[in-house]
């Protein structure tokens, strides 16, 4: 038994076809399929069965799967604990962000990081939340940036905190609110009332009933964010749009197409707020969401990750 085998059945139990793994392995086909067939020979037993929906695994394959990922795990561990002994000289660094965060974060923190490690190789992914928790977890990225929509239990900014997934540990960088945009000269901004301690004039959500919605498909998490807070206003709105960019949606309304609700630093962000109007969501329907920044509970990372994990942690992001 060897890495390579190791390898290669993992990344075939996890591709569920020879092709898809063996470009993903940039292997040749045959080579890949000799291999699982030698393998299966030395085993005793088959690994997989083929089906209409590609290769699953026998109990022997899920077997010889559990043992490769938690062997294969080891011996990444051990690889990123040798890199260290370079003292930064040489190395890489895994990290993913949500695509938003990415244009706020990358430019601010990695000019400076290169400068400092300029023998690192950084590589970013862009991915959803959801994703990037998955690719943290089975360790192939380091560690990654995004938004979680409850406040982690016990976590304070700079804090470590269990998240509701047990393998991570994740610290919030910041608290970040949401606010109702309204087309300027929209009738329910009569009823917005200013009060201390809120950022906009505050205007209660459950006045715009009536109103059509235009807010970002419900694979983002800015969209599990307004939903919640509209469930908490206790309405229900009619969605006249869905879209892939929060721009999108604010241009909808700067046209007078709907209204949304939409995280108010990433308007701050926008150059031309004219044609609509912010508005503060009053605090008991908890319109906020967490930056956190997250990586395994468990597990080695290399200095060349810490260091770039500190230095994100380090920024002021509010």
């Amino acid at each position: 038994m060897t890495d390579k085998e190791l390898l290669y059945i993992r990344t075939i139990a996890e591709e569920r076809t020879i092709s898809a793994a063996a470009k993903k392995l940039f292997v040749m086909q045959p080579a890949l399929s000799h291999c699982l067939s030698t393998l299966e020979k030395d085993v005793g037993t088959p690994l997989f069965i083929r089906t209409p929906s590609g290769l699953d695994m026998t109990y022997a394959g899920q077997c010889y799967y559990e043992m490769a990922v938690e062997i294969l795990d080891i011996y990444n561990d051990y690889r990123q604990k040798i890199s260290d002994i370079s003292s930064m000289r040489r190395g890489n660094v895994r990290f993913g962000m949500t695509r938003y965060i990415s244009s706020i974060i990358a430019p601010k923190v990695l000019p400076e990081f290169s400068r400092q490690y300029p023998n690192i190789d950084i590589h970013l992914e862009e991915r959803t939340s959801n994703e990037l928790e998955a690719s943290v977890i089975s360790r192939k990225l380091n560690f990654g940036v995004h938004h979680v929509m409850d406040e982690p239990l016990g976590a304070k900014k700079g804090a470590d905190s269990v998240d509701h997934d047990s393998r991570l540990y994740q610290q919030i960088l910041s608290q970040d609110e949401f606010c109702v945009v309204l087309p300027e000269g929209h009738p329910a901004a009569a009823q917005a009332m200013h009060l201390a301690g809120y950022t906009y004039p505050v205007l209660d959500p459950g006045c715009l009933q009536d109103e059509p919605f235009v807010l970002e498909t419900k694979n983002h998490r800015m969209r599990n964010v307004a939903d919640e807070i509209i469930r908490r206003v206790g309405i229900c709105p009619k969605i006249r749009l869905e879209t892939e960019m929060f721009t999108t949606a604010l241009d909808l309304v700067k046209a007078g197409y709907g209204v949304s609700i939409i995280n108010a630093y990433y308007l701050r962000s926008v150059s031309d707020l004219s044609g609509c109007r912010l508005y503060s969501i009053p605090k008991k329907y908890k319109p906020y969401w967490y930056l956190c920044i997250f990586r395994l509970a468990k597990g080695h990372m290399s200095f060349a990750s810490q260091a770039l994990y500190d230095m994100i942690v380090r920024e002021e992001w509010s």
